[in-house]
């Protein structure tokens, strides 16, 4: 157990320092350093839990160390962490921005949508016949020298490369 300041006001806790100076960890689990978690979380990408653990205890010298369960615990716990982190600065620019956290437009917002540049009709119906592309909204493309593209992939790949 974690000795930290402590409250007690007629048998209730008013304050523990446990909760605002240490992260919450399991029952028998210890407090990893930064350099650790970066290790950790290093390892978890490229190898299964089991000899990611093995790595771990081998580079700290020690014979019992890290448990392969305890290292998928702490895993899936940072990208829980990281995933809510991303959420919640999702959320902050999308309000900043005058949108609602669904990506609705709110009411007296000052985007405006007017700002949205589209590519040239006669040289998009062009290209489209070129392409023998018979239904098509020119809408849909707008001016790349006005747009940000962005991607997302679901595909978890283990290496990446820039081709």
């Amino acid at each position: 157990m974690t000795n930290a300041h402590k409250v007690d006001l007629w048998g209730e806790t008013i304050y523990d320092g446990r909760d605002q100076f240490f992260e919450k960890t399991c029952s028998r689990e210890t407090f990893k350093s930064n350099r650790f978690m970066e290790l950790l979380l290093d390892f978890s990408t490229d190898m299964s839990n089991r000899k990611a653990a093995g790595r771990l205890n081998r580079i700290r010298l020690e014979s019992k160390g890290i448990s392969p369960t305890t290292f998928r615990n702490t895993v899936e716990r940072e990208g829980q962490k990281m995933q809510k982190h991303i959420e919640g600065k999702c959320e902050e620019i999308l309000l900043h921005n005058g949108f609602t956290v669904g990506g609705e437009r709110c009411e007296g917002s000052e985007y405006d949508v007017s700002g949205m540049f589209h590519i040239d009709k006669e040289a998009a119906e062009e290209a489209a016949s070129e392409l023998n592309i018979k239904k098509f909204d020119i809408s849909d493309y707008e001016d790349p020298e006005a747009t940000v593209n962005i991607s997302l992939d679901d595909v978890c790949v283990k290496r990446q490369t820039d081709e």
